[in-house]
């Protein structure tokens, strides 16, 4: 009972602390007489709602301590492959007997982007396509010092995107992350929260028989182009950790300019945003063979493998990820001829499961 005075008490000296110094940062900067004061009264402002907020949440934990002495919550495993079942826990000790719920355990899947707006301004956006919820028990009875447990057993989707995050330049950055969320109601107090981050490995547990992954067997060649440059992959349908084959050429006419050096990516785009100024398009190149001498006529064989710590091929809420294979070639003083072809990136499944594809694979 220490413990929960001391919060709550802490925890509205620092609210009203919090508020007061924000107060007060308003009304330094709007009496600011330079730069130099605008900056500093920006900062006591800052560090009041920081303030603030520690406030709030001390004040919380403090009423939910005059109810729990001690919760703890655990998942296994905290690192998942897609399919996978997770075992989680919450194990609670009421300080005195009363009746709560509901108890819920949630498997979340969040969706993360910032984007700049100005100079000054960077907006943060969250949605969660993933929201898996499984209800214990809408009414409980705590019995006072006697621990209660509470277990369930979440599923990570097959399908879903693994655990991914990227900063980009100026401060934007998108991501996807995982977390188990444990919820118990309680009456006339602030509900029992707590979330534990878990990461999501791009590896996909079989389920039931060995599948054949949708894969194109042979050569799959880029749409024909006016541009003398050729481009061809064995196929298009790729796992992480895949190792996959083409060829590229320059089929220009002897005599003609070249170019000083022809190269094959293999990268992906996320593309993000609903409103025009709100748009952003990151492209990242993931893999490369450089250095092919453009000799007019010569096919090149080249060989890449998809990383194991980029995305998948994902469309979600707010951004979408495309991957594609090009082929460049570096003209000087003039603009790069380019052809692009689009390819699928899906999880990798476990070993054994992919064999019987890999066989039928056409080699050139």
């Amino acid at each position: 009972m220490k413990r929960s005075i001391f919060l709550i008490v802490t925890g509205v000296g620092m609210t009203l602390l919090g508020l007061s110094g924000m107060a007060f940062g308003g009304w330094f900067f709007w009496h600011a007489g330079g730069w130099w004061q605008e900056v500093s009264a920006l900062l006591v402002f800052l560090a009041s709602f920081i303030l603030f907020g520690a406030g709030l949440w001390a004040t919380q934990e403090g009423f939910i301590a005059t109810a729990v002495a001690q919760r703890q919550v655990t998942v296994e495993p905290l690192e998942a492959r897609l399919g996978q079942d997770l075992n989680v826990q919450a194990i609670l000790t009421p300080r005195r007997t009363l009746q709560a719920g509901p108890v819920v355990f949630t498997l979340v899947g969040r969706e993360r982007i910032r984007i700049r707006q100005s100079h000054r301004w960077i907006r943060e956006k969250t949605a969660e396509p993933v929201n898996l919820t499984t209800t214990l028990a809408e009414a409980v009875t705590l019995l006072a010092g006697h621990p209660q447990t509470y277990t369930a057993r979440l599923t990570v989707p097959p399908e879903a995107m693994p655990s991914f995050s990227r900063d980009e330049s100026l401060g934007e950055a998108w991501a996807f992350e995982w977390f188990v969320r444990f919820r118990l109601g309680l009456p006339r107090l602030p509900d029992v929260e707590e979330e534990i981050p878990i990461r999501v490995v791009p590896v996909r547990v079989a389920a039931g028989p060995l599948e054949v992954l949708p894969e194109e067997f042979g050569s799959v060649s880029a749409p024909q182009t006016s541009e003398p440059l050729r481009l061809v992959v064995d196929r298009t349908t790729l796992t992480v950790g895949d190792v996959f084959s083409g060829r590229v050429a320059w089929q220009g006419e002897l005599g003609e300019q070249p170019g000083r050096g022809l190269r094959v990516e293999l990268g992906y785009r996320a593309l993000a945003g609903e409103k025009p100024w709100e748009r952003r398009r990151w492209e990242h190149v993931a893999a490369r063979m450089a250095a092919f001498e453009p000799t007019p006529g010569r096919e090149w064989p080249f060989t890449l493998t998809v990383p194991l710590e980029d995305p998948i091929t994902y469309t979600g809420a707010l951004y979408r990820v495309e991957w594609f294979v090009r082929a460049v070639l570096d003209r000087p003083l003039m603009p790069d001829v380019r052809v692009e072809l689009p390819v699928q990136v899906l999880p990798r499944i476990e070993e054994g499961i992919r064999s019987l594809a890999e066989k039928r694979v056409a080699s050139f």
